[in-house]
């Protein structure tokens, strides 16, 4: 089973594979329960695909400990990472991953891996603003 401290957890998920990661994260193929608070502890467990998951973080001001812990579709450990580098690793490819699909929206396809053939949307891009006016004879534009 891996184990990975924060410095490690940077090093093993680049922002690239952690914004890709979300498309599943954000995908119809997904459980969230309700998070359950036990002591000081909050855990949150969860499914993407065939893989399920458990957050447990510390409530304690001024301590952000928390690990996630990661299973296999047999139910066996794969790993566990630290909690609070996943989390902010994760918020930044939310938002990277909306961004890509805010930007191909404007420009009428889907951007999420810049190694593949542009998908088209569902939503059209905007129309072309209407052509400028002829000009009158005899005045300059």
């Amino acid at each position: 089973m891996l184990v990975l401290d924060p410095e490690q957890t940077r090093a093993c998920l680049p922002m690239a594979d952690a914004i890709e990661s979300q498309v599943a994260a954000f995908s119809d193929d997904v459980e969230v329960p309700l998070r359950l608070q036990l002591g000081v502890s909050l855990f949150m467990p969860g499914r993407v695909g065939e893989h399920t998951g458990v957050k447990v973080v510390s409530t304690v001001p001024g301590n952000p400990a928390g690990v996630v812990m990661v299973f296999d579709p047999g139910g066996s450990p794969l790993g566990v990472v630290d909690g609070p580098t996943l989390t902010a690793i994760r918020t930044g490819a939310g938002a990277g991953l909306a961004t890509g699909m805010l930007i191909g929206t404007l420009l009428g396809h889907a951007i999420c891996d810049p190694e593949e053939e542009e998908i088209p949307m569902a939503v059209p891009p905007p129309p072309p603003p209407p052509p400028a006016p002829p000009a009158k004879k005899g005045t300059m534009p």
